[in-house]
């Protein structure tokens, strides 16, 4: 099996029923939504068509609704246009069409813009220096060129907004909740405080949505530990962050917020440029490949392809390569990691997987309301598949971003423990994941079914369970 989880972010050339279903097949676990692209319209679609697909493949594609936050993007281009170094190009508030003109969604930071200051675009990728100042248009000369399409991010130094959530942000929180996405993830964090605001609303909404914490600014990686600690997840987002920080900081930073996030027992996701080649041609780079490598042996829970699923090319080659890559890297993989246990539920996931090896068991089997007694087996990162049975389809499709978990199927409220088990064997039997000689440790909660009562762990034959039927 494959313990690393992959992200996919859905776009115009991953959007048709073919594609995705293509994706599913694949080995995408979490389509994500990129809010600052399309309306409501396209997203719900969205939305539908992955619930029917996951259904339909008997896998629980968990959708994560990333919001735009307060990244100001660039406008619609007549067509893609590439910059050379050297080059005079204007940025304007109006769209004039001519290719050298670079529409901006939020005029108001040209008058910001002094000359001398340097502009990034596309994640950093596209370099300009001011030449000359105005306010409603600012020219500039191209210092490193590039490939530039529409909506792209426009940053620069001096730019500083203090609002976490913005008015668009909380309409799409509301919509999303409406759709009943999975995962929230939250752009351009800084304090932990931010955090709480996101969640406040998201509560005030009647929801308990989780939230994944995006570490793209240089204040986040200040307060990285009350961020991870307030979080649900993280999310190494590598675009900005390359932005803000000096990029030779950049693999250090990744490897600290992942061991940090490990510790913690909160999932973390590394993102941005992981097979940025593949956007255009069919083979990743030796070094792309070694990017993925690495950040599955830095202890990332999930993968996440940008550009390359969204509006690359070879979109599902692209989840190819990378399944590919993540298996051979967990050939090597330091499984059952040491971490204290916090409270009498982190004790028994930890004893359940170092119980799991010694036992030389197949699988683990979780009983959980909320998912955290998962999350805790995942953070100690046994040598098998975690199955995950709930009552709730979102807690399952949620597990989705968790290292190792598999979910599994909804489970009736009104079953015995021991039907519930019986259930939970049969039915990971008939998908391969034990046979009747297996041995699977059994973690629990007494009384049955309350969360946050996991205080139980067993070792079971799985012919036991099926002939005490």
């Amino acid at each position: 099996m494959r313990f690393t989880k992959i992200i996919c972010t859905i776009g115009p050339s991953s959007d048709s029923d073919e594609i995705l279903s293509e994706l599913v097949t694949a080995g995408m676990d979490v389509a994500r939504l990129n809010m600052s692209f399309g309306d409501h319209s396209y997203h719900r679609k969205m939305i539908r068509k992955i619930r029917d697909i996951s259904e339909t493949s008997n896998k629980h594609v968990a959708i994560l609704m990333d919001l735009s936050g307060t990244k100001t993007r660039i406008g619609r281009l007549r067509s893609p246009v590439t910059l050379h170094r050297g080059e005079t190009v204007t940025l304007s508030s109006e769209n004039h069409e001519d290719g050298r003109t670079i529409p901006v969604t939020d005029p108001e930071i040209l008058k910001h813009l002094r000359k001398g200051e340097t502009v990034y675009l596309a994640d950093g990728t596209i370099k300009l220096r001011v030449i000359s100042e105005g306010l409603s248009e600012v020219k500039a000369e191209v210092v490193e060129g590039g490939h530039l399409t529409s909506y792209k991010g426009i940053s620069f130094s001096e730019l500083s907004k203090d609002v976490s959530v913005t008015d668009k942000d909380i309409r799409d929180i509301e919509f999303g909740i409406r759709e009943g996405v999975d995962w929230i993830a939250q752009s351009f964090v800084r304090h932990a405080n931010d955090i709480q605001i996101l969640r406040e609303i998201i509560t005030e909404k009647g929801s308990d949505t989780p939230i994944i914490a995006k570490i793209e600014k240089r204040e986040a990686v200040k307060n990285l530990e009350r961020i991870i600690r307030v979080s649900d997840a993280v999310m190494v987002a590598r675009g900005d962050l390359g932005i803000e920080m000096p990029v030779e900081e950049i693999p250090v930073i990744q490897k600290r917020i992942i061991r940090l996030a490990n510790q913690l027992g909160k999932p973390a996701i590394t993102a941005t440029q992981m097979l940025k080649s593949m956007v255009v041609q069919n083979s990743p780079t030796r070094a792309e490949v070694t990017d993925v490598a690495n950040a599955v042996l830095d202890g990332s829970d999930a993968l996440m392809l940008s550009e390359e699923t969204a509006s690359g090319k070879h979109p599902v080659e692209a989840v190819k390569v990378m399944d590919r890559v993540i298996r051979k890297a967990e050939s090597i993989y330091k499984f059952l990691q040491d971490h204290p246990a916090k409270n009498t539920s982190s004790s028994i996931a930890g004893s359940a997987a170092k119980i799991s090896s010694e036992t030389e068991a197949d699988t683990i089997i979780t009983f959980t309301r909320t998912g955290k007694s998962a999350v805790q087996i995942s953070r100690y990162r046994p040598p098998v598949r975690i199955i995950v049975a709930a009552h709730s389809e979102q807690v399952l499709r949620r597990m989705s971003v968790v290292w190792g978990c598999v979910p599994l199927v909804a489970l009736p409220l009104s079953s015995s423990p021991e039907k519930l088990l019986t259930c939970v064997v049969e039915e990971c039997l008939k998908r391969g994941y034990l046979h009747r000689d297996s041995t699977a440790v059994i973690t629990s909660g007494f009384p049955f079914g309350e969360p946050g009562t996991t205080n139980t762990v067993r070792v079971l034959k799985v012919k036991d369970i099926i002939t005490s039927k």
